[in-house]
């Protein structure tokens, strides 16, 4: 995971610059974003040590919880993330799907139309058929909450 941004007036402002990828909160290794997320939701008013990685170097600092992340995969490579970092903010990068996520998306796409079941019926095949020989002419509507009689209806 990496920083992309720090907001000013915080007690991390100038403790964890912009690039720096974490490591670690409170000794604990973070690689899932979702937890990483827990982490920081859970102790809002206390203080983060965060170990992260800058400039290829291993820092401890003191942080507080407020900094916006960007996450990337953990083999993705260093100049990606300089370019992701360089675009204005408004500017999200396009992200091409990984080699390996084409082939797990292609496969499951091919195992979907191998093992589908035509859901139309090629012909009839010795289905019941209801036959319906009294015709009716007038439908009786027996009453109301009121208890009236009501009247007829011819079809």
């Amino acid at each position: 995971m990496v920083i992309v941004q720090v907001q000013t007036n915080t007690i991390s402002y100038g403790k964890i610059h912009v690039g720096d990828s974490i490591l670690k909160v409170n000794g604990i290794k973070v690689e899932d974003p979702v937890y990483f997320t827990v982490l920081l939701n859970s102790a809002k008013d206390a203080t983060l040590q965060i170990e992260f990685l800058r400039n290829d170097k291993k820092t401890q600092e003191m942080a507080s919880t407020k900094a916006t992340i960007v996450i990337a995969r953990p083999d993705c490579d260093r100049s990606w993330v300089k370019k992701a970092l360089e675009k204005p903010i408004l500017d999200a990068p396009s992200i091409r799907l990984a080699d390996d996520i084409r082939d797990i998306a292609a496969r499951e796409r091919y195992n979907i139309k191998a093992n589908a079941k035509p859901f139309m019926k090629k012909g009839p095949q010795n289905d019941k058929v209801a036959v319906i020989t009294d015709i009716i002419k007038e439908h009786q509507i027996v009453s109301d909450n009121d208890e009236k009689g009501l009247r007829k209806v011819k079809k």
